[in-house]
């Protein structure tokens, strides 16, 4: 995740299907490319590029870094645990 701090992810239901984020892409995919061509088709398919790019860029994702953050705070608390753990082993947690 250091290696690319810049990508993104979103993190679905568990029950959802492993291919909801493509279905999410697909409808703003559909939506775009569903529009008639207007004019050039190159300049038509450019402007339409550039707004499929406009649309994925304004969907909300968390930063991948979150992720990293997230399971370094889940380490600490597990380590945490386990000092308690091996300091009284009777007493529960």
């Amino acid at each position: 995740m250091e290696l690319f701090s810049c990508s993104y992810y979103n993190i679905l239901n568990p029950s959802c299907s492993d291919h909801s984020p493509i279905e999410v892409f697909w409808e703003v995919l559909t939506f775009v490319f569903g529009e008639p061509q207007a004019g050039n088709s190159i300049v038509d398919f450019y402007k339409k590029l550039d707004k499929l790019k406009d649309i994925t860029k304004s969907k909300h994702c968390a930063p991948a870094d979150s992720l990293s953050v997230s399971y370094s705070n889940l380490q600490e608390k597990q380590w945490a645990c386990f000092l308690q753990l091996e300091a009284d082993p009777l007493t529960p947690l």
